[in-house]
């Protein structure tokens, strides 16, 4: 849906999450217009980060895969 999911919808949305397109941009433009100007992705890659960026370049988004990433997000 590209927006937020209520508590008694999160099942049904997981389901549609897997057996649907995915609605990516939507929902980083979503956010962002709710004023989010910074994500962090958890894991071993940085995919979703290079996508925020192509999406909004005025966002600023974080890769944590490894202890050290983090740490050094929440320094700087």
């Amino acid at each position: 849906t590209a927006r937020r999911v209520g508590r008694g919808d999160v099942i049904d949305r997981l389901v549609a999450q897997l057996t649907s397109p995915g609605r990516w941009t939507e929902s980083v433009q979503f956010m962002a217009g709710r004023g989010v100007t910074r994500f962090v992705e958890v894991g071993p890659k940085d995919v979703l980060c290079g996508l925020i960026r192509r999406i909004d370049t005025a966002m600023t988004a974080h890769a944590v895969g490894k202890p050290e990433d983090l740490a050094a997000l929440a320094n700087g």
